[in-house]
């Protein structure tokens, strides 16, 4: 990647001043205002509200958004909603679009501690915490939220790559968590999504964000769990469009 020039980088500065003051101010007061309302119908509004207005104040920062295939995302649940994984708003960007089926998403605990707002919405949104050192462990949440997921028709958002692809590049999917899921609730539809650019968003860990930044999800043909092969051929469908 080129290097920018002064003035662009100071455009960027420039732009992203009031980004992290706006997106300082709203972690900071989703914060409060999640811990204090003790209602979870009203907690999960709270957390699509604070994704939507983030996203909105990355607008500032010239980024842009655009949905393809949303025609795709299923009307009703169980659902494994499956994606390749760039920057922490990857998480907004697939929710927003999907919140009718009410997604939670696996996460590193490490996550539900210190982090304003996040941590509150990992702890007592539904979402799941994983310790990624102890396999089994990991294996029996994913197989009680693949319960959760047949009772309450909602979805599971799951990233198989493990970690964030920070420089764009998908790393190799794992099938675990993936082949637990399915054989739980092999009723489950699947969903494959690929997210491209966002992590050029976090590409200076938002010190400053480039400016003018085109983010892409698309959502993919729902695949059938009776596919042989399923897993392979969702992976590649998620690297056909993630960049």
């Amino acid at each position: 990647m080129s290097s920018k020039s002064a003035p662009a980088k100071l455009i960027d500065w420039l732009l992203s001043i009031p980004f992290l003051l706006a997106f300082s101010l709203l972690m900071l007061t989703f914060d409060i205002l999640m811990k204090i309302t003790p209602n979870k119908r009203a907690k999960r509004a709270l957390e699509l509200s604070l994704e939507k207005l983030a996203l909105q104040a990355l607008k500032i920062t010239g980024a842009t958004f655009t949905w393809h295939g949303t025609e795709n995302i299923p009307k009703a649940g169980p659902c494994l909603i499956v994606s390749n994984h760039q920057s922490l708003f990857d998480i907004p960007l697939i929710e927003i679009p999907t919140a009718h089926l009410l997604p939670h998403f696996i996460s590193k605990q490490e996550l539900a501690k210190w982090i304003p707002s996040v941590s509150v919405m990992l702890r007592e949104n539904g979402h799941y915490l994983i310790d990624r050192k102890k396999g089994l462990e990991a294996k029996k949440t994913i197989s009680f939220a693949a319960e959760d997921c047949k009772k309450t028709l909602g979805s599971l958002v799951i990233f198989p790559e493990g970690t964030r692809a920070r420089d764009g590049v998908m790393h190799p999917m794992k099938s675990g968590g993936f082949q637990t899921f399915i054989e739980i609730c092999p009723e489950a539809k699947i969903l494959p999504v690929s997210i491209s650019q966002s992590w050029r968003l976090t590409l200076n860990k938002l010190m400053p964000v480039p400016r003018g930044i085109e983010i892409i999800v698309t959502f993919h043909p729902i695949a059938s769990p009776q596919t042989n092969q399923l897993f392979q051929i969702v992976e590649n469908l998620i690297k056909s469009e993630a960049c």
